[in-house]
């Protein structure tokens, strides 16, 4: 058993690394309604001098507990909205980054208007999967093979990969996850082992991976049950930063050999972004 000193010593340390880990706007809240319940009841007995009915302080506690988290969650809720609107400025200046690929810029660009507007209201709560696949994936899809009018780039897919144990998931318990071009049963049955697959190989790096020669790349394998004949011969995977961490990976695959070029690669890590972003607002599902 630890003596009471070390003890105590050690409590607060515990205390300061749990309160660490929560989100920036609930640490604002408990610290304000903490500051606003302790203060406001030893002021009220001290302004009337000790002569207040009980009733009246419990009262005056319960209006303190309400008003700091209130106004808690406004301090916090506001300095959120901020962070955002700065991480959507910064992504809104790496879109230059795509030259004279102007498409791909305005889309970027429109995708975080749109959650501009759902920070500052303008628009109704949507899941993250219904925006990734409206005004993400759709849009995207449509550009890539526009892009390429001669059809090099094949058959191409869109996919958010999530961390189930050892795999990656296409749904969890809240559904289906974003994606584009996969049916929704493959979707559902959707497996495949983090562990030596080109998609873990961003995830557990936290960097971007990209393949234009998959049969000759020795971090891809394909998956056991990939439909013969429509074999993947280009992929570009971005690790997805939604929680602060890696969380998952968007993956683009082609059907066709050099489908990617490095301005598709650096759009596509863009879109990467638009999806950590609107992550943040947590959309209901």
């Amino acid at each position: 058993m630890l003596p009471l000193g070390e003890w105590m010593r050690r409590k607060p340390r515990r205390l300061g690394g749990v309160i660490g880990t929560l989100p920036r706007e609930i640490t604002i809240t408990l610290i304000v309604t903490l500051v606003v319940t302790v203060a406001a009841p030893p002021l009220l007995l001290l302004l009337t001098k000790h002569q207040v009915p009980v009733w009246v302080a419990v009262l005056a506690f319960g209006i303190a507990l309400l008003a700091g988290i209130l106004f808690g969650n406004v301090i916090g809720g506001g300095k959120e909205d901020e962070d955002l609107q700065s991480k959507i400025s910064a992504l809104e200046s790496r879109a230059n980054l795509l030259g004279a690929y102007e498409t791909y810029a305005e889309h970027v660009r429109d995708a975080l208007a749109l959650l501009r507007q759902r920070i500052e209201g303008e628009l109704p709560r949507i899941s993250i999967r219904d925006f990734i696949e409206i005004a993400v994936f759709e849009p995207a899809h449509k550009l890539l093979l526009r892009d390429h009018t001669d059809a090099a780039r094949g058959d191409v897919r869109f996919s958010v990969l999530r961390a189930v144990g050892d795999d990656f998931v296409m749904a969890n318990e809240h559904g289906l996850l974003p994606a584009r071009g996969h049916r929704p049963e493959s979707r559902q049955e959707f497996r495949l082992p983090i562990k030596d697959s080109f998609a873990g190989v961003a995830f557990n790096t936290g960097r971007v991976q990209s393949s234009n020669d998959l049969s000759n790349d020795e971090r891809f394998k394909p998956h056991p049950k990939a439909d013969s004949g429509r074999e993947y011969q280009s992929m570009v995977s971005v690790p997805l930063w939604g929680s602060g961490e890696v969380d998952g990976v968007l993956n683009v695959l082609a059907t066709r050999k050099n489908a990617f070029s490095p301005v598709d690669r650096t759009y596509i890590t863009l879109l990467a972004s638009v999806i950590d972003i609107a992550e943040h607002l947590h959309p209901s599902d």
